[in-house]
């Protein structure tokens, strides 16, 4: 016969087995549910990173392709105020070209009054 004593020193250990091995078993269940979560939150702070890292990208090239633009509208202002120079200049040399015809005219006309006059004078 096993008296009560004997039987809790023999159960004893195998209780302290099994409990031993539960233990393992929730601390490796923990540790894997830690890790997992961990994985997840370190996952979010990535995602949510890149998501920042484009925002402010985004946000850089929008202000870059705002100033080309407005160096492109500044770039064809001061384009329309060259050709309008351009336009005026070639404007003013047509004009100098009519006054030198005119001067010339002028001259030959002047040139020949004299030589008629002169002619007369002559006579």
């Amino acid at each position: 016969r096993v008296t009560a004593l004997q039987a809790r020193v023999m159960v004893r250990p195998l209780l302290v087995q099994r409990v031993t091995l539960l233990s393992i078993v929730l601390v490796t269940w923990v540790r894997r549910r830690k890790a997992m979560l961990l994985q997840g939150v370190f996952r979010q702070l990535r995602v949510s990173a890149l998501r920042d890292i484009l925002a402010q990208d985004r946000e850089l090239m929008t202000s870059k392709l705002t100033e080309t633009r407005n160096q492109r509208h500044q770039l064809l202002d001061e384009a329309r105020l060259v050709d309008e120079s351009l336009a005026d200049l070639g404007s003013a040399r047509a004009d100098q070209q009519r006054l030198a015809e005119v001067v010339g005219n002028m001259h030959r006309y002047h040139a020949g009054a004299d030589a008629v006059r002169q002619g007369a004078l002559n006579r």
